[in-house]
């Protein structure tokens, strides 16, 4: 158990990474360019599902058994933090948005699916 805990926070911590890579170039992207609201939001959303991705992936490499569900786990959990984060920030005004989800635990299924 402790090995699965310890396995998903290093592969939370690369989702993250990639997660502020990806940001950091929406934002020089749009700093640069000055691009649409739609643009930047299509720009997140490939984001997490990248993220999340990866994250599957790396976590159904290392998990033997059922690597989908384990890849739709670690996206779950993804989402959560995200969803919290985004709470403490607005003020409890935060709108859960079910498309991030269902890209991520796609992101997460797949990742873990072709691993």
């Amino acid at each position: 158990m402790r090995k699965i805990a310890v396995t998903a926070l290093k592969t939370l911590l690369c989702m993250w990474l990639v997660t502020a890579i990806f940001i950091f170039l929406i934002s020089y992207i749009y700093y640069k360019f000055k691009i649409t609201d739609n643009k930047i939001m299509i720009g997140i959303a490939i984001t997490y599902f990248a993220a999340t991705f990866l994250g599957g992936f790396i976590f159904g490499k290392i998990m033997e058994h059922k690597k989908y569900l384990w890849g739709i786990g670690v996206a779950l959990i993804y989402v959560l933090i995200i969803c919290a984060i985004a709470f403490c920030i607005s003020g409890g005004r935060f709108e859960f948005p079910i498309t991030m989800v269902i890209s991520c635990v796609l992101g997460g299924m797949l990742g873990g699916m072709l691993s």
